[in-house]
């Protein structure tokens, strides 16, 4: 069967806008994956910690604070955040949506 030429103009814009709006959603996803974590690590009294361990849990990304007990870390979206020292307790931080959104 033969398609007129008005139909076959329509089929190519048609796939052209599915195509932009794919690539809009992807991308749109992949923003939305990654999450830009800052933060201070600091004791009972308040002093910075030097050199604690920052990691997202179950992966290996992670980073050792500065001199100024201070980080930052690009985690996924809903990461658990495992903070560690020696001599200190272990620290679990979640709902980093919420408190490290934007």
């Amino acid at each position: 069967m033969k398609t007129s030429l008005r139909e076959s103009i329509c089929l190519e814009h048609l796939s052209r806008v599915v195509l932009l709006l794919s690539v809009f959603l992807y991308s749109q996803f992949l923003f939305a994956q990654s999450l830009g974590i800052k933060g201070i690590v600091t004791d009972a009294v308040g002093e910075p910690v030097v050199g604690a361990n920052v990691v997202e849990k179950g992966t290996t990304n992670g980073v050792v604070t500065d001199a100024n007990g201070a980080f930052s870390l690009n985690v996924s979206s809903g990461a658990i955040l495992v903070i560690s020292y020696l001599g200190y307790n272990t620290q679990e931080i979640s709902n980093l949506n919420i408190a490290g959104g934007g």
